[in-house]
């Protein structure tokens, strides 16, 4: 009997040791990934208006939370009315989108920005709920701007593809087209790369999966296009195409060569764009 006694605390202590160890390794790395992925920052100084552009300036009510968005009409369109609204992933704020907002109005396209809640000057919780719903709400006041008349693209960059695909798919939103840049499988999936070095199996037990993309991507129903860089050296290329191979009829696959992750705002390259002007005018 002492014997028996003496191997099960044997056994109790070592499992309690072993759980001590992956506690100690496991909630660091999930709060490590939570600031990762719902980081925020402080807003801006600059507006459209240092890049010559005349917009306007709306606050988009969801629940208690306000966000501020900044809407830029092009002129002189060529065709069909047509407006980008952009996602960003909470890395940015809609200060640092000023570039793209010139460079789309530049091409006879208009764009409205808007800072999720939490970041920026927009107020409210960070939660993978809320970014969603901040994103409904965003293409919801679009609508009520530009009118039915209008088509409404929805672009995301890097981060923001899951905070983009969580809208259009939980939801009932229905644009009239997608564009993904640098896009990812899952959101454990970049950390996986990232920690390309660590054997998978505990990456999986240890990276969450916040935004599954893989998953929301079937639930699309208008035409997606993804623009990628083969030298892509945060997300690589490949989570692209598996994107891509969830439905081949919708989703199209541009890949660019040569360019870093961040090239397609900081600078702004027009390998990356060029297959998106085409993309609003002929893809969709």
């Amino acid at each position: 009997m002492a014997e028996m006694i003496t191997l099960i605390t044997t056994i109790l202590l070592a499992v309690i040791r072993e759980s001590v160890i992956v506690l100690a390794v496991w909630l660091p790395v999930r709060l490590i990934s939570r600031a990762i992925w719902f980081s925020t920052r402080r807003p801006g100084t600059a507006t459209p208006a240092d890049a010559g552009l005349t917009y306007s300036e709306h606050w988009i009510s969801n629940g208690k939370r306000r966000l501020q968005a900044w809407l830029v009409r092009a002129a002189n369109h060529a065709g069909p009315d047509t407006v980008v609204l952009l996602f960003q992933g909470g890395s940015r704020v809609i200060s640092e989108l000023v570039g793209a907002q010139e460079y789309l109005y530049d091409h006879a396209v208009s764009s409205m920005v808007f800072d999720f809640g939490g970041n920026g000057n927009s107020t409210g919780e960070v939660s993978r709920e809320a970014i969603r719903d901040d994103g409904v709400a965003a293409f919801h006041k679009l609508q009520e701007l530009v009118g039915t008349d209008t088509r409404i693209f929805l672009c995301g960059f890097s981060r923001s593809a899951g905070r983009l695909l969580a809208a259009i798919s939980e939801s009932h939103i229905e644009a009239d087209g997608v564009i993904l840049i640098g896009a990812y499988t899952t959101t454990r999936d970049v950390m996986l790369a990232r920690c390309h070095w660590m054997p998978r199996w505990i990456g999986e037990r240890l990276f969450p999966t916040y935004w599954d993309n893989l998953t929301a991507i079937r639930s699309v129903r208008c035409p997606v296009l993804l623009v990628h860089s083969t030298d892509d050296e945060l997300v690589p290329i490949a989570q692209s195409r598996k994107l891509c191979e969830v439905n081949n009829a919708l989703i199209r696959l541009v890949a660019v060569i040569g360019l870093k992750h961040d090239d397609s705002l900081h600078p702004l390259h027009e390998e990356y764009w060029n297959p998106i002007f085409e993309f609003i005018e002929h893809g969709a």
